[in-house]
């Protein structure tokens, strides 16, 4: 009877065992990383050029599409609604900042400030596409993709930054798109931002 006893426990054990390692098993295989449980238009076609870094909260890498289209990710995971919404005012903060008026080094006669013209400026954009809020902004670069040049000659290509918080998966996305002035394809930008949906499953484990 006592063995009977003893069996029975043990088999209730292994049961809690095998219940519990299966929870662990969905949950791993369900988290998501990188950019898993983010969709857009021709995400798979985006291929890693380099990490900068990566850790259970924080993935920041440089992507490339066919040589033409360069995409720079900075994920935040782990994060509260809170904490995300600082760290997009801060970036909208830091944008603003870069353009504001500034004493010129070598004041003259003509003006003692430096001011960029209104083509340079990004202007930022606040709005909901598919239920998810992105703020986003174009802005010029130069040839070491470095934003706030007000110098047209200097200016080699465009970006166009996207800041969005996925509810669900608790994690701020920031998706710097990258083209060449010289390239055509200037719809790219809008198309892709209208096409930004957070997932609430895990289907890419590579990207």
């Amino acid at each position: 009877m006592f063995k009977q006893f003893l069996k029975r426990k043990s088999l209730l054990l292994l049961i809690v065992i095998l219940l519990i390692a299966g929870l662990f098993w969905i949950k791993s295989v369900n988290r998501c990383n990188r950019l898993s449980c983010l969709s857009f238009l021709d995400k798979q076609e985006f291929k890693i050029q380099e990490i900068y870094h990566e850790d259970s909260d924080i993935f920041r890498a440089l992507y490339s599409k066919r040589d033409k289209l360069l995409l720079r990710v900075n994920v935040r995971s782990n994060i509260s609604k809170e904490d995300s919404e600082k760290v997009i005012d801060r970036e909208i903060i830091r944008v603003n900042g870069l353009f504001d008026r500034a004493i010129s080094p070598y004041p003259g006669e003509i003006s003692d400030v430096i001011e960029c013209g209104q083509e340079f400026i990004p202007k930022v954009v606040d709005e909901v596409i598919s239920g998810v809020e992105i703020v986003h902004y174009n802005a010029y670069l130069n040839d070491r993709l470095i934003m706030g040049t007000c110098d047209k000659t200097q200016i080699t290509h465009e970006e166009f930054l996207m800041l969005f918080y996925c509810q669900d998966r608790e994690q701020l996305f920031e998706l710097e798109l990258i083209r060449f002035i010289s390239d055509e394809n200037v719809e790219v930008f809008q198309k892709v931002l209208q096409s930004i949906k957070c997932t609430n499953y895990y289907y890419d484990s590579v990207f």
